[in-house]
């Protein structure tokens, strides 16, 4: 018997690292218009998406995956007498973690094989760094009984700091008010939000880009003073120019980059950059 990772398209890692680590990813589904629905990854790529994006008016939305969907793929696995592990994102910010909940609760009536589903309190690269220490817990043989007390004690370490151009996409999702984001475009006003304890909450608010990723990183840099302890990666769209050197600010050994995907950017538009932390699994 072994465990099978599960994560949904939320956390953002790549279609390379999901294969190479063996993690099975359940897409999240877009759409522009509120009838075509396509699946993250599979049916539209992330160029795909951006390219989207960045046509006026532009509003897309994003869907959790429906139950038959986490079904169809945990099945598989549990008639191989399997295991699983699924990671998703903040119940706070989507209801994808009750959803697989649900589909494990309607799978253990047929198997007995466990299905853990742990809500990451997290989104993109906080998900992916939890994902990834989970990954270690199991190669280290760690029961499910382990791994879910481990779990949820290593993401109430994590958290994510990020900054953003372009506050229209907030304003057009409801975040902020439409008077909030002209006055923030007219005086260039970047916001620095955070993810914790599962919601997205705004920390502070600066002049120009510069200043706000120093902000970033300023924040960053305060809460995580033992570097050496947490696993960290910088955050950005792959076609943010601006973005490309965010990891070499991070004082930091081996971060690694996540690009930030439709969950994310259907709020915040293509031009967030940040950083995700939590701290290292180390075996018992």
């Amino acid at each position: 018997m072994s465990i099978k990772l599960f994560t949904d398209s939320s956390a953002d890692i790549s279609v390379k690292m999901a294969e190479d680590m063996g993690i099975s990813v359940i897409p999240l589904y877009i759409s522009f218009d509120g009838e075509r629905y396509y699946k993250e990854h599979i049916d539209m790529s992330s160029e795909e998406f951006y390219d989207m994006l960045s046509k006026p008016n532009a509003m897309p939305k994003t869907s959790c995956p429906p139950i038959a969907d986490f079904i169809s793929a945990f099945e598989k696995e549990l008639k191989k007498g399997n295991d699983i592990v699924c990671v998703c994102i903040s119940s706070k910010l989507s209801s994808s973690y009750q959803i697989a909940v649900n589909a494990g609760e309607i799978l253990s009536d047929s198997y007995d094989n466990k299905v853990l589903v742990i809500d990451s309190m997290g989104a993109t690269g906080s998900q992916a760094l939890l994902l990834l220490e989970i990954a270690k817990m199991t190669e280290d043989g760690l029961s499910l009984e382990d791994i879910e007390k481990k779990a949820n004690e290593l993401k109430r370490t994590s958290g994510v700091y990020f900054t953003l151009d372009d506050l229209g996409f907030l304003q057009r999702g409801g975040r902020i008010g439409k008077a909030s984001a002209l006055l923030g475009t007219i005086l260039n006003i970047k916001p620095i939000l955070k993810v914790e304890d599962g919601e997205v909450v705004p920390v502070g608010k600066i002049r120009g880009r510069k200043k706000a990723v120093e902000e970033v990183l300023r924040q960053f840099d305060c809460d995580i003073t033992d570097k050496e302890n947490y696993s960290i990666c910088a955050l950005k769209f792959r076609q943010d120019k601006n973005a490309e050197d965010f990891a070499e600010y991070l004082d930091a050994d081996n971060v690694i980059n996540i690009y930030l995907g439709a969950a994310i950017g259907c709020h915040t538009g293509p031009t967030p950059v940040g950083v995700a932390y939590i701290k290292k699994y180390k075996k018992s």
